[in-house]
């Protein structure tokens, strides 16, 4: 291991920070889960009127869910970039390979720098699948497991695994505390049944919304725009 990161890792680190710091991404992902939590609540109803909300919600969902990068790259150019300037969105290192050779003193500077951004690389995308496991495996239970309790479990694992990626992501308090809050809600307050899954994908975006959009806001009032010159 060395003893301090790269230059090239500091800028990637800074970039990272500052492409979650307004809160956007977190702002988007959400209103995608709330679409599709929305959409499953009305395909439930089978009246006309709720046919077309849950084909309206499912369309949006699909829209968020193709074009993610580009609807926040739009947002931020309108919110973010004339406040703090553009940055590209951060990207993995194209080899995820464990570097074998780490630390060995004839390689050159170079040579160790991508063995760096290669190890720091493939530890963020083990975090990330660890997490992303986590979620799953709790998803996957909830379908088959008719147990309410487990929606409170399930809050209180996907809070852990927001807590593992915490270095790779913005991670708040508010979504720290209100994973395990929601999921206590879909136990004591949602009444048992199909809609009960529908209602914690709802709460689940609500939540993500509530978080980007209090850091937007705050960001927003910490970086305020720069005032046009007058002619």
């Amino acid at each position: 291991m060395y003893s301090a990161p790269s230059s090239i890792l500091d800028a990637g680190q800074r970039a990272r920070r500052y492409w979650y710091a307004d809160g956007i991404p977190t702002l988007v992902v959400g209103l995608g889960l709330l679409m599709f939590g929305l959409s499953m609540l009305s395909a439930q109803r089978e009246t006309p009127l709720h046919i077309v909300l849950s084909f309206g919600a499912l369309g949006l969902y699909g829209a968020l869910l193709l074009r993610r990068t580009e609807t926040m790259d739009w947002l931020k150019t309108r919110l973010t970039y004339p406040r703090t300037g553009y940055v590209a969105p951060p990207v993995n290192a194209s080899n995820t390979s464990l570097p074998l050779s780490l630390g060995l003193s004839t390689a050159t500077a170079d040579e160790l720098r991508d063995e760096e951004v290669q190890l720091v690389d493939w530890e963020r995308r083990r975090r990330m699948g660890i997490a992303t496991a986590m979620v799953l495996l709790m998803h996957t239970a909830i379908m088959f497991i008719s147990n309410r309790w487990f929606f409170t479990v399930e809050g209180i694992v996907i809070a852990a695994a927001l807590w593992i990626v915490r270095k790779d992501i913005r991670v708040s308090p508010i979504l720290l505390l209100g994973c395990p809050c929601v999921g206590l809600a879909m136990t004591l307050v949602v009444p048992s049944g199909p809609d009960r899954i529908a209602y914690s994908v709802v709460g689940w975006g609500g939540l993500l919304i509530l978080d980007g959009a209090i850091a937007l806001i705050r960001y927003i009032g910490h970086n305020p725009a720069p005032k046009v010159p007058a002619a």
